[in-house]
């Protein structure tokens, strides 16, 4: 490979790893993936977080055995780099080393950091990798499907090979595209029905309903609401989780009634609704616009950044949210998990719910989690990452998670 070359692909993966690919680069990037075998495993090596943790740890613990390395298998660092490396004066020497750093850092994604580990975690190295205390089974995340409950009783089994028209009712055509139902009027005539969709554990889907107000269902959830508005307001009801992006109608009010516990008006906003009943409390989350939250005879309204809670006994409380405690609520729309200081039996309903798998606890886990980590990861990078903290191992016994301090 050329230094020109060497530096493209370096630079490539830089920019995926911080944020993305232009369109361009995309298609310089499938190029390259296309070239080898070895190429789509590194690939694949890029979205493992541990992984690469591991990588970049054991070259900055050992730089000298990693640089050594690299002048042995880089063509492009020639013989007076090898020579400038071991006899120049120091200010040449400390040139060269910063050179050759800024090539090892990405020669370690390069070689699919399989080279460059065997040499610093061999048998005998000074660095070692602590194994988990209990082999991890990989299990997969959680994909898009639901179930869409028509008005007729009948279910249609909605996940990313739908596409196009899958249905028409009451004068409305039901379409998806790129994993997101949506609702067109066929007919001035349209009647109005309900229609359901439910996410199961492990599932999430998007709806645009019928007034174009855009929702995003977690996993373990459902929305009902009828295939066309009218009136004078917009009602649905929710379970579980749902973020909603509310199209604004000040004439025509939107409702969510939550659980038949609570309930949500707003004339155009974006907020989000953790209904789970294995949670502590119902929360509404508001991240632009106004709400109204009310349980009972109680009732708040809120501004952006604050949240209600509904609580078991029927009380609401209202707090302001940090800007962390915000990502802490919306993370999982964007495709994340994202934790601050969270016990384990708060981190782990998420896992059982994105996961499909059941929990089980063995004795009392004391810390307290931070994790910031794409939905898209298998289940055991997650353990191998709460597992640093010393402070929780787990068991993966079928879709049986043991939770052990």
């Amino acid at each position: 490979m050329t230094e020109s070359r060497f530096n493209e692909i370096a630079q490539l993966i830089r920019n995926k790893l911080q944020g993305g690919l232009s369109e361009e680069e995309n298609i310089r990037w499938e190029q390259w993936l296309s070239e080898s075998p070895d190429n789509l495993e590194l690939a694949k090596q890029l979205e493992d977080p541990v992984l690469l943790r591991e990588a970049m740890k054991s070259f900055h613990a050992s730089r000298e055995k990693i640089l050594g390395r690299i002048l042995e298998e880089l063509p492009e660092l020639n013989a007076n780099h090898r020579v400038s490396f071991i006899v120049h004066r120091k200010s040449r020497r400390a040139l060269i080393i910063r050179r050759s750093f800024r090539y090892a850092a990405v020669f370690i994604l390069l070689m699919g950091l399989s080279g460059i580990l065997w040499y610093t975690l061999k048998p005998g190295s000074e660095k070692t990798v602590e194994q988990p205390v209990h082999p991890l089974t990989s299990i997969q995340p959680g994909t898009n499907k639901a179930v869409l409950t028509l008005g007729n009783g009948s279910r249609i089994v909605l996940d990313s090979s739908n596409r196009g028209l899958i249905a028409s009712e009451g004068g409305v055509a039901i379409t998806v595209r790129d994993n997101r139902l949506s609702y067109a009027e066929t007919s001035d005539t349209a009647t109005v029905t309900w229609n359901t969709m439910t996410t199961p554990r492990g599932g999430q889907f998007r709806l645009t309903l019928p007034d174009g107000t855009a929702v995003w269902l977690n996993a373990q959830s459902s929305i009902t609401y009828p295939v066309r508005f009218t009136g004078g307001e917009r009602k649905v009801s929710v379970t579980g989780e749902a973020y909603f992006e509310v199209f604004k109608n000040p004439s025509q009010p939107f409702v969510a009634d939550i659980r038949t516990k609570g309930e949500v008006r707003v004339f155009g906003t974006h907020f989000d609704i953790n209904a789970y009943e294995d949670e502590h409390s119902i929360n509404t989350t508001l991240l632009e616009g106004s709400v109204s939250v009310s349980a009972g005879k109680n009732r708040r309204t809120i501004e952006p950044g604050q949240q209600v809670r509904i609580l078991s006994d029927g009380s609401v409380e209202q707090s302001s949210l940090t800007k962390s405690e915000l990502s802490e609520v919306t993370a999982w729309k964007d495709g994340s998990f994202y934790f601050e200081e969270a016990d384990i039996r708060t981190v782990m309903r998420q896992m059982q719910r994105w996961y499909d798998v059941d929990i089980e606890y063995q004795g009392e886990v004391r810390e307290k989690f931070h994790l910031d980590i794409r939905r898209s990861t298998t289940l055991d990078n997650v353990f191998r990452i709460l597992q640093e903290t010393r402070g929780v191992h787990f068991k993966i016994e079928g879709r049986k998670i043991k939770v052990m301090p």
